[in-house]
């Protein structure tokens, strides 16, 4: 009965660390994605007689930066919803301990980050005005501006003019706009509890029904990027909860959820 039970620990310990490897070597490649997604110099400064001169080059550059690294994102939090609860019995003083954990890992680093980003903005702005002896910024210190800079600066902040509002420009974002990611992550872990319950009783429906809206989130809701982005994030961080949950290893994904046909499909 020992050797039973040495061998099932055995056998768990050497599980996780095969899953724990595939998580970590999946990290690079979807980090140097998402800098692909980013990085597309046909969308910047675009000209079509760039884009001739380029050539065949061309396209394999739309297809990295908007084609293939569209995955990545999607698959983090696929991974975030994973590990949240992956090997736990989920019970009030369980979420309580996750959430606290998280505020030390994804909170606190996004006010920090958000913050420099503030003063960054601030001190770049009083010297553009210095330098040019004119007060061409305007800034617009007050609880509202400031507050709307951690959630969507783009929309709702007016912490610094520059002639015209800067406001409506850019997607629904912290002034640290690639923090969007970690805004509604958090998100996901305070509405954990909810989804939880939602896929321990009703997974197929809940899934499909968030499936369905995230495929025609951009038809139903067109330019709405707070939806839009908060879909995503439901979508997929339920996804990998419904893996972890029900306890499927996600190296053994049998077909249509394994890698290679959910590739196709996305």
């Amino acid at each position: 009965m020992h050797y039973t039970e040495s061998k099932k620990n055995s056998s768990n310990n050497g599980t996780k660390s095969y899953l724990s490897d595939t998580i970590d070597n999946m990290r690079f490649p979807l980090t140097v994605l998402v800098v692909f997604l980013h990085f597309n110099i046909l969308r910047y400064g675009y000209t079509e007689k760039f884009e001739v001169a380029l050539g065949t080059s061309a396209y394999i550059i739309t297809y990295l930066s908007d084609v293939l690294a569209r995955i990545a994102v999607p698959l983090f939090f696929v991974i975030s919803g994973f590990l949240f609860f992956y090997k736990k019995e989920m019970s009030l003083p369980v979420f309580k301990a996750k959430i606290l954990s998280r505020i030390k890992s994804l909170f606190v680093p996004y006010i920090l980050w958000n913050i420099i980003a503030l003063i960054i903005l601030l001190v770049t702005a009083l010297y553009a005005n210095a330098k040019s002896g004119m007060p061409h910024n305007t800034l617009n210190l007050n609880i509202s501006n400031f507050f709307y800079s951690f959630i969507d600066y783009n929309h709702h902040s007016d912490i610094v003019l520059t002639g015209e509002s800067v406001r409506g420009g850019g997607g629904f974002a912290p002034i640290n706009s690639p923090l969007w990611y970690v805004r509604d992550l958090m998100v996901m872990c305070i509405l954990s509890p909810t989804i939880y319950y939602l896929i321990n009783n009703f997974s197929k429906t809940f899934l499909l029904l968030c499936g369905g809206l995230w495929f025609f989130s951009p038809y139903i809701f067109l330019d709405d990027a707070y939806i839009t982005l908060f879909i995503v994030a439901l979508f997929f961080f339920s996804v990998g909860a419904y893996l972890s949950i029900n306890g499927l290893n996600i190296n053994k994904l049998p077909p249509p959820l394994d890698g290679q046909y959910s590739l196709a499909i996305y």
